[in-house]
């Protein structure tokens, strides 16, 4: 399997924001220094930050609404006519400024009752294993479209010992979805070689505005919309992505790695079913300019080639110049063919 497309994507994204920052840069610019100034973000970046604006996580406030507090309560007390029919991505990543956040995403199918371009509100409260708040949020987004889904997304500050999340959003200030989520937030470990948790996606595209540090689910200027049913069809030609992250390495060095690819199903009564193994050649970790030591890998899942069920998918990458290996595993379901229209 080659997994060579993505990585053209991005190239082909940093070349013309690299060309154009190296005509600026003077010679003899040190490449490195710490903390990074706004004038070095924008040089090392593939594509422009935007840091006229306060970062995403700033943007966020607690969690004081009356009526989202309300809304939270019912749901724990099985109250409430809320609806539910939306899905939970999320993650834990390092901004371009190096800051560890967490990236949410809710989606759904693209209808009336959440429009493209609507403002909604995005709230929540993250409890730990015995229940206790840690953090309460709300914060305003714009929806976006993509890939027949409306999605809505935030940067939170990185939760320590976060056990569960109550999300909802919320239009005009009227609570329309809540639901609730799992969570096992890991700290990121900013010596070590990792990868972040997956994204399966259908839309990966360069943004068409500057982005900022923090964006969720955006890495130099790429944006990888999360699918969060995680549900594909045959002819889907769905991504796993994920960050490798390779603290220590010489800047701008591509770093030596190789992968293999595991899907393990059809799942039937709780048996794990076969196992599917791809060697990866070809692999080219893409950089994600201005997040510093952060590669993009971009695998295609072979979902045309998969019967209908839930699989997990599980990447192994070994880092060559470290000799340590990193894994990430993301369980996908692959859903039977469209029924077919009825004829009169």
């Amino acid at each position: 399997m080659r997994c060579a497309t993505i990585d053209a994507v991005i190239r082909r994204l940093v070349l013309a924001a690299a060309l154009a920052l190296f005509a600026s840069a003077a010679p003899g610019q040190v490449t490195e220094r710490q903390p990074k100034t706004p004038a070095e973000l924008q040089r090392q970046s593939g594509h422009v930050w935007d840091l006229a604006m306060p970062t995403r996580v700033d943007a966020v406030r607690p969690q004081k609404t009356k009526a989202f507090r309300r809304a939270i309560d019912d749901f724990r007390a099985g109250k409430g006519d809320f609806r539910r029919d939306v899905t939970v991505s999320w993650g834990e990543f390092l901004s371009g400024t190096g800051k560890p956040f967490l990236a949410l995403s809710l989606d759904r199918p693209v209808d009336a009752d959440l429009e493209p371009g609507a403002k909604a509100t995005l709230f929540g409260e993250i409890v730990d294993a015995a229940g206790s708040a840690i953090a309460g949020f709300e914060v305003e987004d714009q929806v976006e479209l993509a890939s027949g889904r409306s999605v809505v997304d935030a940067a939170l500050p990185l939760p320590a010992a976060a056990a569960r999340m109550v999300v909802g959003i919320a239009l005009r200030g009227q609570v329309r979805w809540l639901v609730e989520q799992a969570l096992d937030v890991t700290p990121i470990d900013a010596n070590a070689f990792t990868l972040s948790r997956p994204i399966l996606s259908l839309d990966v595209h360069p943004m068409a505005k500057p982005q900022r540090p923090d964006d969720p689910f955006t890495f130099g200027g790429l944006r990888v919309v999360p699918r969060g049913d995680r549900a594909f069809r045959a002819a889907d030609q769905p991504w796993l992505f994920v960050v490798a992250r390779t603290p220590g390495s010489a800047p701008d060095a591509v770093p030596a790695l190789t992968a293999k690819l595991a899907i393990t199903g059809p799942r039937v009564d709780q048996e794990e079913g076969k196992v599917r193994r791809y060697p990866i050649s070809g692999l080219a970790p893409a950089p994600l300019r201005g997040f510093d030591n952060q590669w993009g890998l971009g695998i295609p899942l072979p979902v045309g080639e998969l019967p209908p069920g839930e699989y997990e998918a599980t990447l192994e990458v070994a880092d060559k110049g470290t000799g340590t290996t990193a894994s990430a595993a993301a369980i996908f379901t692959v859903a039977g063919p469209e029924p077919v229209a009825s004829r009169r």
